[in-house]
C-alpha cells in the first residue's frame, strides 16, 4: 500500500469518525432539581462573607456579594463545616464554581404571582376600586 492510499484511508476514517465525537460530547449540565419537582430547581442564597472557588478544596476564592442567587449544580455527601456546594448564577449549564455550604441559605421557593379575573378589583374595595386602593 503507497504512503499516499495509505493517508486517504486514514483521512476517510477520521472523517467518518467526527459525527460520533461529536455526539459523544458531554451534554450540557443542569442544576439539581427540588425533590419531586420536573422543572424546579434547587437554589441558594449567599450570606454575606460568602466566597467562590474554582476547585471544590476552596482554595483561591473570591468574595461573593451577599444574597447573591445561585443555582445548585451538585453537593457532594457531607455535610461537615467545610462543605461546598458548585453553583451557578443562571441555570444554562455553565456553574461558576464551589461555595461554603455553611455561608448560604437554601431557597426552594418561586415567586407567586395572584391572578383575579380580567376586570375585577384588585382587592376588597369593590367595583368601584382605583389603582390606589
Amino acid at each position: 500500500m503507497t504512503p499516499r492510499l495509505l493517508t486517504i484511508r486514514l483521512l476517510c476514517a477520521v472523517l467518518a469518525l467526527l459525527p460520533a465525537l461529536a455526539f459523544a460530547q458531554a451534554a450540557p449540565r443542569r442544576p439539581l432539581l427540588i425533590e419531586g419537582k420536573q422543572s424546579l430547581y434547587q437554589r441558594v442564597i449567599t450570606r454575606p462573607g460568602a466566597t467562590l472557588s474554582a476547585l471544590p478544596d476552596g482554595q483561591n476564592a473570591h468574595s461573593v456579594p451577599g444574597f447573591t442567587v445561585y443555582y445548585i449544580y451538585a453537593k457532594p455527601p457531607g455535610s461537615g463545616d467545610g462543605a461546598r456546594i458548585e453553583v451557578g448564577r443562571s441555570a444554562d449549564g455553565h456553574p461558576e464554581g464551589w461555595l461554603q455550604a455553611s455561608k448560604a441559605i437554601e431557597w426552594q421557593h418561586a415567586m407567586p404571582s395572584p391572578t383575579r379575573p380580567a376586570g375585577s378589583p384588585c382587592c376588597s374595595c369593590g367595583p368601584s376600586a382605583t389603582s390606589a386602593c
